[in-house]
């Protein structure tokens, strides 16, 4: 049982826009909602089977402009449907052109990167009214480098983002996920965001 841990799996937009589609599909958007469809069996099995506290789907295309924005939500949509936990959708990139659309999906919470990002902060102070409604997943590790953040920084940034969201409505999390970093550097990645929790909390 997989209690404080989060499933995590690739949304179909991205799995769609990521892949050579020959023969089959005339469109993705078609595609698109039929992998949703069978997503929908593997959402399902990791709520019930883990127990997860909830489940993120990560959609990085979504910051693109190469995604048709009512597809991507029909497809949400369908993972959400009947699910009992809550449903958090991770999107990283420069989310000034999408977010206020990013804002309008069905979702409990919204996961963004700040840390490698000077503009995404910006972007969520000056159109937060839109999903003040959401809890907000805060990258506040740069994930893009594989060196331990400063202390100073992340402690600012997520100040910062106490100030905009409140400290209710905020999960720190990397930017992206830390597969690429050396284990030590990972491990001390990590145990710094806890640290800054801890003093939150």
């Amino acid at each position: 049982e997989g209690k404080g841990v989060k499933g995590i799996i690739t949304g179909p937009n991205t799995i769609v826009h990521s892949s050579r589609i020959a023969g089959f599909y005339k469109n993705k958007e078609d595609a698109i909602i039929d992998l949703a469809h069978s997503l929908k069996f593997e959402v399902d099995a990791i709520a019930k089977k883990v127990n997860p506290v909830y489940i993120q789907i990560d959609e990085p295309f979504l910051s693109t402009g190469m995604v048709d924005m009512k597809t991507a939500r029909e497809a949400i949509d369908i993972l959400h449907d009947g699910l009992e936990i809550p449903l958090a959708m991770h999107v990283c990139g420069i989310l000034k052109d999408a977010f206020k659309d990013i804002s309008r999906f069905n979702v409990d919470i919204l996961d963004f990167e700040f840390a490698g990002n000077n503009v995404n902060l910006d972007v969520l102070k000056e159109n937060y009214n839109l999903v003040s409604n959401k809890k907000i997943g805060f990258g506040c590790l740069d994930s893009s480098v594989n060196v331990v953040d400063d202390a100073d920084d992340v402690d600012n940034l997520v100040t910062e983002a106490i100030e905009i969201v409140g400290k209710d409505n905020l999960l720190l999390d990397p930017d992206c996920g830390l597969r690429r970093a050396p284990k030590d550097v990972a491990f001390e990645k990590l145990r710094l965001m806890n640290e800054i929790k801890d003093k939150y909390s």
